[in-house]
């Protein structure tokens, strides 16, 4: 059996084409997955008139995650410097990978009723499948938050120090640069 680790007179040296298997084992990293919540604002009122005026407010609540694909990393990708214990490694970036809308948690606030309008507000089976639509828009430009990027990249670059020094039992330091 051929050992991914290159062992020269009981020396372990870490190579490119290591570091390009054990990364690819990987696949697909999962590095952050947050709760994200969006309301949205039913309107039905009639003529702008407070009179006739009749919405509600719905709150929705998603559990949301980024994924960092590792299939295509290849050694150019990879700046490895063993006498310093230093890893340089370009990644794509952390990507959207799921959006899972809560149901059991979405807020239905009581709606605000002018005086010559009464009962609830019902959404069509073509409405509600408008506004989920609209909500996975919403949900995903609120993922392109700057922060919560950074996140999903210090939360990579921490997977990947706990993948090598699981591989050969040293720590190294490592820089991730993403390409976009």
């Amino acid at each position: 059996m051929i050992s991914y680790l290159d062992i020269y007179n009981d020396i372990t040296i870490l190579t490119e084409e290591t570091l390009v298997n054990e990364v690819k084992r990987v696949n697909k990293l999962i590095p952050l997955e947050v709760e994200l919540s969006q309301s949205i604002l039913i309107d039905r009122s009639l003529w702008d008139l407070e009179v006739f005026k009749k919405c509600k407010t719905i709150t929705f609540f998603a559990n949301c995650s980024y994924s960092v694909d590792f299939s295509n990393i290849t050694t150019t990708d990879i700046i490895l410097d063993n006498s310093s214990k230093h890893i340089t490694m370009s990644i794509s970036p952390p990507e959207v990978f799921s959006i899972n809308i809560d149901e059991t948690k979405t807020k239905y606030s009581e709606p605000e009723l002018g005086l010559l309008r009464f009962g609830d507000i019902q959404l069509s089976s073509e409405e509600f499948g408008d506004l989920r639509t609209k909500l996975d828009d919403e949900f995903k430009l609120k993922m392109t938050n700057e922060s919560l990027q950074d996140q999903a990249i210090s939360n990579t670059k921490s997977s990947l120090e706990n993948i090598i020094y699981n591989l050969i039992g040293e720590k190294y330091t490592i820089d991730v640069n993403v390409t976009r």
